[in-house]
């Protein structure tokens, strides 16, 4: 990710009276963020943090790969206890 040299990093963004926050266009272009793009907000330790949908999907996507497939092992015991009776 790219990092901001600039003043602009750190000139405070005032929320509006709907809630909407306005990104300079040097934030926007630092992040390669589009008119239109999906951002997905989440809180950690009292800090607001916007990621792309598509990263959001991405990681999760990898996270489930790992895991284990709970209906495949839960179908292969069955079957198992099948086998024996």
């Amino acid at each position: 990710m790219t990092t901001i040299q600039s003043p602009q990093m750190f000139k405070p963004l005032r929320m509006d009276s709907q809630g909407r926050i306005l990104l300079s266009a040097e934030l926007r272009q630092a992040l390669h963020l589009q008119a239109g793009d999906e951002l997905v907000p989440r809180v950690k330790d009292g800090r607001l943090i916007l990621e792309r949908r598509s990263e959001v999907r991405s990681r999760l996507r990898e996270v489930f790969a790992k895991s284990a497939d709970p209906v495949g092992e839960l179908l292969a015991e069955r079957r198992a206890e099948a086998e024996r009776e």
